[in-house]
């Protein structure tokens, strides 16, 4: 140690000067170290999840799966083929013995119930709709989720570099009243608290850095975790506009509320199904038959040919057809009801979000324009008075850990404000 400094209170004066000065530098600013390697922006890491995400492949296939399904559900059952001979004798197991004897060779088709078919399909396309707007839903909850992570990992990053250097400049000071105090220049008590003050920021440095690694692990929970563990883009997606359109006619286009609908018609076409259920269904049987021998007056047995339909008849309803029919219906207003909570839950969850975005903007505001300057003016008089000998080395050096506190807050403001923004963006559908 260079006891020179302290033999010279101007020295040492001028030197402490400079380092407190240079704190109210480097802290509006410090949020923004670029580490060096190749960053990870937040754009890329919501691409990244999307693709990587197996619930939204796993959606996207079951969404084809009922597109196919509605082209084979309204094909009709395949036909039956007949093959058979009657009336064959047992005696000589001639076919031309007994002029009843035939060969036949027939095709039977099944005709479904009314409009049943057509029915099915639809609803197999409702079914791809639902599915299609739950698979919206989750690329919106994926791109939500990922955001809120990516913005924690950035907090705590910058939060512990803010520490880091806030930590470097207390060592110095530490240093100086550390000479001062061996010079028999310096108080006691000012060694005392300057060690103290080090050492909090030392744990709490400790702490934000376990916080960090926390919050990189939920996001490599979408993006893998060496993407996870990828510098980060030290910018802030910027914050849009307050949208002026109205929420009903937003919220009508929401996956959650498309999906509820889907769900509806649905269970229109369950109710539809049941329906036909009260009409009947058919068969048609076209039968050949070939025979062999002549008649008595010598001519060759003709062969025959026939027709058939089979018609279902739903003549007792009570305990089938009935019932089925009014659990559909419960079950279309199961649906219903379902759809106006959906309603319900997306309009108070926009509210609460777009009051916290109102109540954000305003306290950032006045961060902005009145407690960051203030924090600054504070720590410049705290050293002017310490400098004139009218203010002491613990005001001193609580005036600078407000003002680096106050940074963090500022900070923590715009992170937890652009949280907002990413609730706000699920419900409006906004990619910004």
């Amino acid at each position: 140690m260079n006891v020179q400094i302290f033999c010279r209170p101007a020295a040492w004066q001028g030197a402490l000067t400079g380092l407190l000065l240079g704190m109210s530098l480097w802290l509006p600013v410090a949020a923004q170290a670029i580490d060096m390697g190749t960053e990870l922006g937040l754009a890329e890491a919501e691409d990244l999840a999307l693709q990587l995400d197996p619930v939204i492949n796993a959606l996207g296939a079951q969404a084809r799966s009922f597109e196919e399904q509605s082209i084979a559900a309204n094909t009709l059952p395949d036909p039956q083929l007949k093959l058979g001979a009657m009336n064959l004798p047992v005696d000589t197991f001639a076919l031309d013995q007994e002029p009843m004897t035939q060969l036949q060779i027939g095709v039977r088709q099944m005709f479904p119930r009314g409009d049943t078919l057509e029915i099915r399909a639809r609803r197999a396309g409702n079914m791809s709709n639902v599915v299609k707007a739950r698979a919206e839903n989750r690329r919106r909850m994926v791109r939500r989720s990922v955001r809120e992570a990516w913005l924690e990992v950035y907090y705590w990053h910058n939060a512990a570099e803010i520490v880091r250097k806030t930590r470097s400049l207390f060592q110095q000071l530490l240093d100086i009243t550390e000479g001062q105090y061996a010079a028999g220049r310096g108080k006691q008590q000012d060694y005392i608290q300057a060690q103290l003050e080090y050492g909090l920021l030392e744990d709490r440095e400790e702490r934000i850095r376990n916080r960090e690694a926390g919050m990189r692990a939920q996001l490599a929970r979408w993006i893998g975790s060496d993407n996870a563990a990828r510098v980060l883009a030290m910018s802030l997606p910027a914050v849009p506009p307050a949208r002026s359109a109205r929420l009903e006619d937003v919220l009508v286009s929401h996956p959650l509320v498309e999906a509820a609908q889907g769900q509806v018609a649905v269970s229109n076409d369950g109710v539809d199904l049941a329906r036909q259920a009260y009409r009947p269904g058919w068969m048609l049987d076209i039968t050949y038959a070939s025979r062999d021998g002549v008649n008595p007056n010598g001519v060759e047995r003709p062969d025959f040919v026939s027709a058939m339909v089979v018609l279902d008849i739903p003549l007792f309803t009570g305990n089938r057809q009935d019932r089925m029919l009014v659990a559909r219906e419960h079950e279309r207003s199961a649906a219903e009801f379902q759809l106006e909570d959906q309603r319900l839950v997306l309009k108070r969850m926009f509210e609460r979000l777009d009051a916290d975005r109102v109540s954000l903007d305003e306290r950032i505001q006045y961060y902005q324009r009145v407690l960051i300057p203030r924090s600054h003016e504070n720590a410049s008089a705290a050293l002017s008075a310490y400098q004139s000998d009218e203010g002491d080395f613990l005001t001193l050096v609580r005036a600078r850990i407000v003002e680096f506190e106050t940074e963090l807050k500022a900070l923590r403001l715009k992170i937890d404000r652009a949280k907002v923004q990413a609730g706000l963006n699920y419900i409006l559908g906004e990619e910004q």
